[in-house]
């Protein structure tokens, strides 16, 4: 199997801003008790695999906000 990087487009909506989510998300993974439901955030909430939300969490990922569309690179 060949090892590639993985690219997510998480989207906005009138009530939900993705890259605040991000940002508040990635504050509250801080707390090792908050962690679990911080990456059932991005596994629920935006169907990015496990491993996936982990790095984005920690931070461990390309991540670019265009205009409310966040756009995450993750490095395998």
């Amino acid at each position: 199997r060949e090892d590639r990087d993985m690219h997510y487009t998480l989207t906005s909506t009138e009530f939900c801003h993705t890259p605040g989510i991000v940002r508040w998300a990635q504050n509250g993974a801080r707390f090792k008790r908050d962690r679990p439901k911080m990456v059932k955030v991005f596994t629920e909430g935006y169907g990015l695999p496990k491993a996936a939300a982990e790095k984005l969490l920690d931070g461990d990922c390309t991540i670019n906000d265009n205009d409310g569309t966040v756009s995450v690179t993750v490095e395998n």
